[in-house]
């Protein structure tokens, strides 16, 4: 007969720890956010603020639609980095002519998912030289 064993007395499980998304990932995650036309609730699903932060999003995506020859484009480039539930990249925005601009951006882990934080949010807003109501 086999031998009878303790139960086991292990601690449960902890979630795993958030890991960095690459720059593709995180520009595919910001275009997703500035599109209008996308689900409102998958756009609020990337953001800290949710609804609140999504009508700052949504001043910043109209006024890019309402220009879209203007030769204005916009990515994620590296170095990414993760400290604890915090990752942070660079915002690239380039306007054709202009050269480019970068903005520090960043996302806090929340409910196992990378969310644009909130003062990233106003950080774009405020290069659009618009309010933000997250603060």
């Amino acid at each position: 007969a086999p031998a009878a064993q303790a139960p086991a007395t292990q601690a449960p499980a902890q979630a795993a720890a958030p890991v960095a998304l690459s720059p593709a990932q995180l520009t595919t995650k910001v275009k997703l956010i500035m599109n209008t036309g996308a689900s409102r609730s998958a756009r609020i699903a990337e953001l800290q603020g949710g609804a609140r932060a999504l009508t700052t999003v949504d001043t910043v995506a109209r006024l890019l639609a309402a220009y879209p020859n203007s030769g204005f484009s916009y990515q994620v480039v590296g170095p990414v980095s993760v400290s604890g539930t915090t990752m942070n990249a660079r915002l690239q925005m380039s306007l054709v002519g202009n050269g480019s601009r970068y903005r520090d951006l960043s996302w806090v882990w929340m409910d196992g998912a990378w969310r644009l934080s909130n003062q990233s949010v106003c950080t774009i807003a405020a290069y659009a030289s618009i309010p933000c109501a997250v603060a």
